[in-house]
């Protein structure tokens, strides 16, 4: 019978409606959260903006008060010197005595002002009669008296004019005319009277106050503006960012302001946040201007952040979807997987039991009959390794060593006292071979201990073969302190020597090698001799210890990839070759 089969367009598959529903789930709540959060971080970004203007402009309104104080305090305490020690007065009807301890008083006053205050550089007192009083050394006093400032105070009457501030100029009236001063000039005298009039004035230098306009590194967005009740520009930092029409548009909107205020302003289509302040004990005015622009960069990585999170979180939701659309029928897959993987063998594959009851119960019958299965398996090779085991021991078991040891350390004796010392030597040989025959409880031992076997074995032989054969030994030493596998080299050169070399006419060699083979982290045993060759047998009709018994030990004990192999057999020489792995004390290196 076929299969009802509904229309694709009327039954969307179970995924399809999950993909769907959660994909709707996901977005709309990530739509209005990204939306009310753009727009809170919008107003709250404008409020931190206008607050780090007005902290700003507030800490470089102190940095450029506290100076102007500084300027104001000396100001003061030179006009009180001044009318106190009258530097000033009746100064042409002083001594030469009188006149010279004047001006030593009144220049070491002048210097502790300038020591005290660094951003004054000189300070000047100008007498209407001509005196000066200086902390330059390299004044040029007529230059100074010639300056239009100089002369104008002169010939204004005590009272009328107040301080002055003269913009950054360079000062010509001194020989070292190194670098910009702001100069704050301010009268001296009797007040509604031309007679004993003087000035003040003090040069502050022009490129520290100017980095009083400075907060920060000189990249800045912000610009800052200081301007005199004139509407003059004192000192001034822009912004690259800032417009020539924007900055005029902002210098005209700081003069007129009165007060302390945060406006957002537009000028040649730049939003600024404009903060002003005034600093009323000179009647200047400072203002703080920031461009939105820069901000703005910020909001569109804000936006495309908040687009990549919906992105993501509608990603995760399909994802969720599919996720979960596949658990439904995951344990029928993982179900299916695991009969795949039993089918080919490996058979330690669990299926995890599902809370279904259908389901799990199908599991764990599944788990039941591998683990059976996998049992048989394993008591079928621990019986095989008992059979072995069995059938060595019982090889072992057909001579009682305690009384062929005592019989033949008798005929030792006897064949040394009648001088028969080759066969003394072979029956030491022989005690050997029956000793190392007997180690009952090793499994594994030294490849040099299993060479010193073979070795005694040939000695052994030679009583039989005398010098019909010869064997040679091509030995890799480093391999004496690895481990194999008992009485895997012995039925070899056993088989060369009655089967390969007994019925040869002529001397027989064999040669045995020891290989090291690091890059396979094998060893390799190989036993060649010169003999007639054979035609190798079915393994399984090969019996005892012989050549079929070392090959199931070995790839019982180490797999199918090592065992032994027979090269260039019937009439030519013959080689077999025995491969294990590296071995420490039986442990696979």
């Amino acid at each position: 019978m076929g299969k009802f089969k509904q229309p694709g367009w009327r039954s969307p598959s179970i995924q399809t409606k999950l993909i769907g529903a959660l994909f709707v789930i996901a977005l709309l709540p990530a739509l209005v959260i990204n939306w009310y959060y753009y727009e809170r971080t919008n107003v709250s970004l404008e409020q931190k903006i206008r607050s780090y203007n007005e902290e700003l402009l507030k800490q470089l309104s102190d940095k450029v008060g506290f100076v102007s104080e500084q300027v104001r305090t000396t100001e003061t305490q030179l006009i009180a010197y001044s009318v106190t020690s009258r530097a000033f007065m009746d100064y042409a009807e002083k001594t030469g005595a009188e006149k010279l301890d004047t001006l030593k008083k009144t220049e070491e006053l002048l210097a502790n002002f300038k020591r005290s205050y660094p951003y004054i550089t000189e300070i000047y007192m100008v007498g209407s009669d001509g005196t000066i009083y200086s902390t330059d050394p390299y004044l040029n006093r007529d230059e100074l008296k010639a300056m239009t400032w100089v002369e104008e105070a002169l010939r204004t009457p005590t009272g009328q004019a107040e301080g002055e501030l003269l913009l950054s100029h360079t000062p010509t009236y001194t020989l070292l005319q190194e670098r910009e001063v702001l100069s704050f000039v301010r009268q001296v005298g009797a007040y509604g009277t031309r007679r004993d009039l003087a000035l003040i004035q003090i040069d502050v230098d022009a490129a520290k106050f100017g980095s009083l306009l400075q907060l920060m590194p000189t990249d800045q967005a912000e610009s800052v503006f200081l301007m005199d009740k004139q509407g003059r520009i004192i000192q001034e930092r822009t912004s690259a960012e800032l417009s020539d029409t924007a900055a005029a548009d902002i210098r005209k909107r700081v003069a007129g302001n009165t007060g302390i205020a945060t406006t957002t302003a537009k000028s040649d289509g730049q939003t600024l946040m404009l903060s002003v302040r005034p600093l009323e004990e000179r009647g200047w005015a400072m203002a703080v201007a920031s461009p939105l622009s820069r901000y703005s960069l910020d909001f569109r990585h804000l936006r495309s952040i908040l687009l990549i999170v919906a992105g993501l979180a509608l990603a995760v939701a399909v994802l969720f979807a599919i996720l979960l659309s596949h658990g439904i029928l995951r344990q029928f897959h993982t179900l299916i997987r695991s009969m795949r993987r039993a089918g080919e063998g490996q058979l330690n594959v669990k299926v995890p039991v599902s809370n279904s009851p259908d389901i799990g119960m199908v599991a764990v019958t599944f788990n039941t009959m591998v683990e059976k299965i996998d049992q048989l398996l394993k008591d079928s090779v621990k019986k095989e390794e008992e059979k072995t085991a069995a059938e060595l021991k019982a090889l072992q078991a057909q001579i009682q060593p305690h009384f062929i040891y005592n019989t033949l350390n008798s005929i030792k004796w006897m064949a040394i006292s009648e001088g028969a010392d080759k066969i003394a030597d072979a029956v030491v040989a022989l005690v050997k071979v029956l000793r190392f025959t007997y180690r009952t409880n090793e499994i594994f031992i030294p490849i040099k201990d299993e060479m010193e076997f073979i070795r005694d074995y040939v000695q052994v032989q030679r009583m039989r073969f005398g010098e019909k054969i010869e064997v040679e030994y091509e030995w890799d030493e480093r391999i004496d302190r690895y481990y194999t596998l008992k009485f895997i080299i012995q039925p070899i050169v056993e088989n060369a020597m009655i089967h390969g070399l007994a019925n040869k006419a002529y001397n027989g060699l064999i040669i045995v090698r020891g290989v090291l083979d690091e890059a396979n982290r094998q060893i390799r045993f190989e036993v060649e001799d010169n003999g007639v060759g054979f035609a190798p047998k079915p393994r399984d009709q090969m019996s005892g210890v012989g050549m079929a018994n070392v090959d199931d030990r070995i790839r019982m004990h180490f797999g199918e990839q090592y065992g032994l192999t027979v090269e260039k057999p019937l009439r030519l020489h013959t080689r077999i070759v025995v491969t294990i792995p590296i071995l420490t004390e039986g442990k696979v290196v």
